[in-house]
């Protein structure tokens, strides 16, 4: 059976080299809960992909780790470079606000360092930018000779959560263009690897696009001719995820011939709203919600999933959140018999589950 090979690249914040078996929010790994997931629907819901799948970390962190140890010369050269990019002109002072911020010790540097400030510099730094678009490109390049039998019907997949989410579109962009030139970057893809799909998580690819005019003209578009990097592009933000919304990744709304009509099925656009979890920017939160891993669970298995199937991971896992937790309890409420112990029992059962569900996002 041929095999997606699907390479996974981190977002802000500290990671290991094999991230993807670190636990994560809920005290679950990314590689577990996505195989949870997949293999849920086989189990339980008869589903028979006709592909194997596999799961590799992509890491950079420790070219992040690098700018920690000289960090207030980075920001003072973050803030000089500041004025050079015309996409952060306008908001020049408030970063340079945010950037002084971040020089004390502290908590509040902690979470500057490992989120804001990881974007910016990744934004406003080129070196940085191609230093981290090298080590992901070889990364990539190597999985794919080494792992990928293509006559075999193999083809691979590429996840990139939150600044993961740029790092993917720029390292896609340099292994795919013969114009793109980099000092280190050892491998060059050509058509006939072309990527079964590529998924955005809390995308901010074109938040930190260099150019943002010329964004969207770019060969990083989903179809089926070869000469695109991937066959299938899934976007997927959460509407309370503030990382994604920022400057969202919108492309009709830039061009509205962006794909022809025979592709326009190739670009999944997946908006999401439910919480399972006061950690709203984690991949694992992510990765919860069925309108989020089924989509790219029918493309890495090669058949479509039975609608019933669909109506009823999306009901269960609806059912499971706190807005689903609030609506039970208030059914029980129009059921509530005063007179009758079971009734009463169940009510309060369902009312403390809700409250102790409260309490955990409080914390």
């Amino acid at each position: 059976m041929a095999t997606r090979h699907v390479l996974c690249v981190h977002g802000i914040g500290s990671h290991t080299d094999d991230w993807i078996n670190s636990p994560d929010d809920g005290d679950i790994s990314f590689n577990d809960l996505f195989l949870d997931r997949w293999n849920n629907l086989q189990t339980n819901h008869d589903y028979r992909p006709r592909h194997d799948i596999k799961l590799y970390s992509i890491h950079y962190n420790d070219a992040i780790e690098r700018l920690l140890g000289n960090w207030v010369e980075q920001l003072e050269l973050l803030s000089n470079r500041m004025s050079e990019n015309a996409n952060f002109q306008k908001e020049k002072d408030f970063f340079d606000g945010l950037i002084e911020k971040a020089k004390p010790a502290d908590d509040q540097r902690i979470f500057l360092l490992t989120h804001i400030l990881d974007l910016l510099v990744f934004a406003s730094l080129y070196s940085v930018q191609d230093s981290i678009i090298t080590k992901v490109g070889n990364q990539i390049g190597q999985i794919l000779k080494d792992e990928v039998d293509y006559n075999r019907g193999d083809q691979a997949c590429v996840i990139g959560h939150s600044m993961g989410s740029s790092v993917v579109e720029k390292t896609l962009k340099a292994l795919f263009s013969e114009s793109v030139s980099l000092d280190g970057l050892k491998f060059r893809l050509q058509g006939n690897e072309q990527l079964a799909a590529v998924m955005l998580v809390a995308n901010v690819s074109y938040t930190l696009a260099r150019k943002r005019d010329a964004f969207y003209d770019s060969i990083f578009r989903p179809g089926g001719d070869e000469m695109r990097i991937m066959k299938h592009l899934l976007n997927a933000n959460h509407k309370l995820d503030p990382v994604g919304n920022f400057k969202p990744f919108d492309p009709y709304r830039h061009n509205p011939d962006w794909l022809p009509a025979e592709d326009q099925d190739n670009y999944h656009n997946l908006e999401i709203s439910r919480l399972s979890s006061p950690m709203v920017h984690s991949i694992n939160h992510y990765f919860r919600d069925p309108n989020v891993y089924l989509p790219l669970f029918e493309i890495l298995g090669g058949r479509s999933i039975a609608k019933t199937v669909l109506v009823k991971l999306r009901s269960d896992f609806e059912t499971d959140t706190p807005l689903g937790k609030f609506r039970s309890a208030r059914e029980s409420l129009k059921e509530l018999d005063v007179t009758d112990a079971r009734s009463m029992k169940e009510f309060y059962e369902k009312v403390k589950a809700l409250s102790d569900y409260a309490q955990e996002f409080k914390k």
